[in-house]
């Protein structure tokens, strides 16, 4: 889990020093901790006191470090790990248990949130607002998560999240409310039609990772496999990902730049994606070619901090 991560942080260090935007950018790192890492590695503070180093010289470089929580209940009888979010107390418990270890480490609640493997809900929503979450980056819209998925309960409905930040309604978080509660508000993550192409792509890079008999869990499929490859192939929307070919990747930045009045790019990766060398390059030349994008579009390209961006957007 955590060999990547300095991989990771070397890589946006290089970027911090390359990138042409208005001011010295900064990078948002949503370090996990929930009852999964306290099982694994002893304590659900780990990934902070293994990476103090880095996070210290994050914060110094005004990044800012957020808070990463799944979900995941151990079966001792079968040994398997599920991804339980069906029942909420358990998530509400796996919830706490990262801001505790976040309070213990940190010395200040997060101000930003991502819950893990794309899933949110009302109470969990109210439950991060109560302990003090200003931003939550969690969001999709217009996701559908499969449901032939055997190790996932509990699947979210995201259709019809708005595009845009908005501060989410106590009754549903989908829905924006008619005024602020609270500090929280959602920073949706950017999204994209799923282009056949990349869809290709996908079902091209799971075929062969059957055929290669991998067990990762985000590389292959783990329900019935053309059931999983009718879905994908269904997909209308995805987040946009820094990954993509650098034609395709322009192509979606343009298409968001020309619909939008005050565009903004919510992008996340996983540490892991760094650990790839042509794939770090490609992230790279990405990041570069946004920069391009925004800028030919009339915009001053601005990398920052998601309470940042909910301030430039007039959101607070």
């Amino acid at each position: 889990m955590w060999d990547s991560f300095k991989a990771s942080a070397d890589f946006f260090e290089s970027l911090r020093t390359t990138l042409s935007v208005q001011d010295k950018p900064v990078f948002s790192w949503f370090v996990r901790a929930d009852p999964q890492v306290a099982f694994d590695f002893g304590s659900a503070d780990y990934g902070f006191t293994r990476f103090r180093d880095h996070i210290d010289h994050w914060k110094a470089q005004d990044d800012e470090i957020g808070l990463h929580v799944h979900a995941w209940h151990h079966n001792p009888a079968t040994e398997e790990w599920i991804d339980d979010r069906t029942d909420q107390d358990w998530v509400s418990n796996c919830v706490g248990v990262g801001f505790e270890a976040f309070r213990r480490q940190m010395g200040n609640e997060p101000r930003c949130f991502r819950f893990g493997n794309r899933w949110m809900n009302t109470p969990t929503m109210n439950l991060i607002r109560k302990l003090g979450t200003q931003v939550d980056m969690t969001l999709e819209p217009g996701y559908r998560e499969s449901l032939w998925t055997p190790y996932l309960r509990g699947h979210p409905e995201w259709v019809n999240v708005p595009h845009v930040p908005y501060a989410p309604s106590l009754d549903d978080y989908t829905r924006p409310s008619g005024e602020m509660v609270g500090r929280l508000v959602e920073l949706p993550l950017t999204m994209v039609i799923v282009s056949i192409t990349r869809k290709l792509e996908k079902i091209s890079g799971l075929l062969e990772a059957i055929l290669a008999k991998k067990r990762n869990l985000s590389q292959v499929p783990h329900g019935p496999v053309m059931k999983e490859l009718g879905w994908y192939l269904r997909l209308k929307y995805g987040r946009l990902d820094l990954s993509l070919s650098s034609l395709q990747f322009r192509k979606a930045t343009r298409s968001i730049l020309n619909r939008r009045d005050r565009p903004y790019f919510g992008l996340v990766l996983r540490s892991d994606q760094c650990q790839n060398r042509q794939e770090c390059s490609l992230i790279g030349k990405n990041m570069g070619h946004l920069v391009e994008e925004i800028r030919r579009a009339g915009h001053s390209p601005t990398i920052t901090t998601p309470p940042k961006a909910i301030e430039i957007l007039g959101h607070t």
